[in-house]
């Protein structure tokens, strides 16, 4: 992979992240990326995979069952904060189908927005599962386990009936079989799916493109696609919550112009549904502190957003680099190109 961000200090480039980047389409074809195809790499799609985590939630009918509500669906897509709102509809999507935060098998951790954690500390509260910002999706994974008779123990467990489900819809999406992709555990127990950058801009492109699965004869998931995505340009705060890339990203640029979902190790997927195009990023020393030049970057060259959308995702996400004073000592900065993967094996430049 080439070098496309650099950390820079005093004027010159101290430290250099090396990533890629493809924009594609819902057939597979890749219409930008960042260096020629051949350098494009397998790397786990991580919590990016959210939304095709809830696609059997949808299509079983089970989201409908239990009277979900498209708030409820950004929640089952989210990586969230853990702040109260948060965790107050997540306890109610639990009280929906009978069900306990004990019996989510994501782990505690204090949550990641940093007035809810202090609050926490300052009143001598742990953390439960409910604080996880995996919570929502495992909330619709149980969901999903109750309403088609699957065990709702150890649901988190390859084998287990709910995560062949996910990964044939994962496949589906990538155009793959579900025996071409590479599998490991996630940090909330679950699997997760190696892909490279051009499926995942697959994937993205084909949730952003409800055509594309009528065109396959699957209205369902035509359907599925589309609740998912409104619910997530809907209700941004859902996905990430206060001052996070996704939401700050979706807000910056409403109306149901980007949907948005990043995952750890510095992967970051974006579907654009009034141009049927889908980004993937993915930063190869798995650092995120260089994201929003990079994404503020390719959006320009490619046009996928506009300039003023992008001056106000900029206002909330690009930082300059500081001391422990507060004094601007660096930033960081977008190196790369943009060209077709024609371009690219010709050398054009």
């Amino acid at each position: 992979m080439e070098i496309i961000a650099h950390a820079t200090r005093g004027g010159i480039s101290e430290s250099r992240h090396a990533g890629f980047i493809v924009i594609a389409d819902a057939n597979g074809q890749a219409h930008w990326t960042s260096g020629p195809l051949d350098q494009d790499r397998v790397s786990f799609l991580r919590s990016a995979a959210k939304p095709f985590q809830a696609i059997p939630l949808v299509e079983s009918g089970a989201a409908d069952a239990f009277g979900l509500t498209p708030a409820e669906l950004a929640l089952t897509c989210a990586s969230h904060s853990g702040e109260p709102e948060h965790v107050r509809q997540v306890q109610a999507m639990l009280d929906k189908g009978g069900l306990s935060p004990d019996q989510l098998l994501c782990g505690a951790h204090y949550p990641y927005n940093q007035t809810a954690a202090d609050q926490m500390k300052r009143e001598s509260q742990i953390p439960n599962n409910l604080h996880s910002n995996c919570s929502g999706k495992h909330t619709g994974m149980l969901l999903a386990c109750k309403h088609n008779g699957w065990p709702t123990e150890n649901y988190t467990e390859p084998d287990h009936p709910l995560q062949q489900a996910i990964l044939q819809a994962v496949a589906d999406f990538a155009g793959l079989r579900p025996s071409e992709i590479a599998t490991g555990r996630d940090g909330c127990s679950v699997v997760c799916f190696g892909l490279t950058t051009l499926q995942m801009a697959t994937a993205f492109a084909r949730l952003a493109c409800p055509d594309y699965w009528k065109e396959q004869g699957n209205p369902l998931r035509a359907l599925a696609v589309t609740r998912l995505t409104q619910a997530m340009y809907t209700h941004p705060f859902n996905v990430g919550g206060t001052g996070r890339g996704d939401t700050d990203l979706m807000e910056s640029a409403p109306g149901g112009r980007i949907f948005s979902k990043g995952g750890a190790e510095a992967v970051w997927c974006m579907g654009f549904p009034e141009k049927g195009l889908a980004l993937a990023l993915k930063i190869e020393d798995g650092a995120n502190r260089a994201e929003p030049a990079i994404l503020s970057r390719a959006l320009r060259l490619t046009g996928l957003l506009t300039e003023a959308e992008i001056a106000v995702y900029e206002a909330k996400q690009l930082t300059q680099l500081k001391n422990v004073r507060g004094i601007v000592v660096g930033d960081y900065q977008a190196v790369f190109d943009l060209k077709s993967p024609q371009e690219w094996q010709r050398g054009c430049c």
